[in-house]
């Protein structure tokens, strides 16, 4: 089955400025890469104090659960930080597509971003493409930091901390 990435809503929220790295995570070496990104970050790189589900083009439900994903060679599992496997959704790797992580490069670096490493602190969120057997495309979205703004309010989320 192919697979076309469908339209995320993250652009819009995050930093007009923002820049992305983008992973296949179809192949070894993308999923690699994508592994080896949160190596070399500390753990609360994988931490996150909200998530967005795009379930269709604009349309998500939002959370300001804490949570965190685990990576793993056979897929990434999510679940509240700190919590053993036996509480993780799991997400196969068979049916991850494709990972982008938005970032705001410090502004002295913004004409050079090819093969830019951002910091922590510059991270704004994670896409995650996600498709299962019948076609069905999910964005799963994680932020650092965002504004959202829904019928129900403004939802702030800050970037997770360490206690």
């Amino acid at each position: 089955m192919r697979f076309e990435p469908r339209s995320t809503s993250t652009e819009k929220i995050v930093d007009p400025n923002a820049a992305y790295m983008e992973f296949d995570l179809t192949t070894d070496m993308g999923y690699g890469e994508w592994l080896a990104f949160f190596m070399q970050r500390d753990v609360v790189a994988r931490r996150f104090n909200g998530y967005l589900l795009q379930t269709d083009v604009n349309v998500g439900q939002i959370s300001t659960t804490p949570i965190e994903i685990h990576l793993y060679t056979r897929g990434m599992f999510v679940s509240s930080p700190g919590e053993t496997e036996e509480y993780y959704y799991e997400l196969p790797r068979p049916s991850l597509r494709l990972a982008r992580a938005y970032f705001l490069p410090d502004s002295a670096d913004q004409d050079h971003i090819q093969g830019y490493q951002p910091k922590l602190d510059e991270l704004l969120g994670l896409d995650l493409w996600f498709q299962d057997e019948s076609g069905e495309q999910m964005i799963y979205t994680f932020f650092y930091t965002a504004e959202l703004q829904t019928e129900n309010g403004i939802h702030r989320i800050e970037r997770y901390q360490l206690q």
